[in-house]
């Protein structure tokens, strides 16, 4: 079992006036670690911009006199989150309640990626595919609305994995280059395996620019 993440993001409390929430865009970014706010993926794995996402949605399904609440909160900058185009559609106008303080309702409902910590209530499986912990049934909402099982999710923690190991090693391999020849033949091995994992990400990133 791996934590869900290794830094919770946090919003700043010095956010400009902006007149367009989407403004908030590179605020947003820098202060979620440039990740998802609800999968920890990194934003390089997609070709188009993150979406900002309203935590307390601004069109809920509530009644006419209960929907200006909601509206109020367009620009705070408290309610917004840094979110992948997936987890924002998944996510869209669901509500567990009709007024936006109330977050959770009858196990239902959603938790702030930046007062909560995910790690209370998510994890990773070996593999980096993220899990609900079994006796959390907002959790288990959350997991199931917001369609966290998707595989892409694991492929981009896996890819994560790799490129920390991988700087990790380059890194003590400049310290070992005066070694013996098995050392240098390994590094070079080492330089070789390095260069085919950033042949593999470009053709990603290729891949994506033609797909967008």
């Amino acid at each position: 079992m791996n934590n869900f993440s290794k830094k919770q993001p946090s919003r700043r409390t010095d956010a400009p006036s902006l007149t367009s929430y989407r403004d908030y865009l590179p605020y947003l970014s820098e202060d979620f670690n440039r990740r998802c706010g609800y999968t920890d993926s990194s934003h390089r794995y997609w070709s188009v911009n993150f979406h900002v996402d309203h935590f307390a949605p601004l069109r809920p399904n509530v009644s006419k006199n209960k929907k200006q609440a909601f509206l109020d909160g367009e620009l705070i900058y408290n309610n917004l989150v840094y979110a992948c185009p997936q987890v924002n559609w998944a996510k869209s106008n669901d509500w567990p309640s009709d007024n936006p303080v109330t977050t959770v309702k009858n196990d239902r409902g959603y938790y702030d990626p930046c007062s909560t910590d995910f790690n209370d209530h998510f994890y990773r499986t070996s593999g980096g595919a993220i899990m609900p912990k079994e006796d959390d049934r907002v959790a288990i909402y959350m997991w199931s609305q917001l369609k966290l099982y998707l595989k892409r999710y694991e492929i981009y923690w896996r890819l994560d994995t790799l490129r920390e190991k991988r700087q990790k090693l380059t890194a003590l391999s400049e310290k070992v280059l005066s070694g013996s020849n098995h050392e240098l033949e390994i590094l070079r091995l080492l330089r070789d395996f390095t260069n085919e994992i950033d042949t593999y990400e470009n053709y990603l990133d290729l891949y994506k620019a033609e797909v967008a």
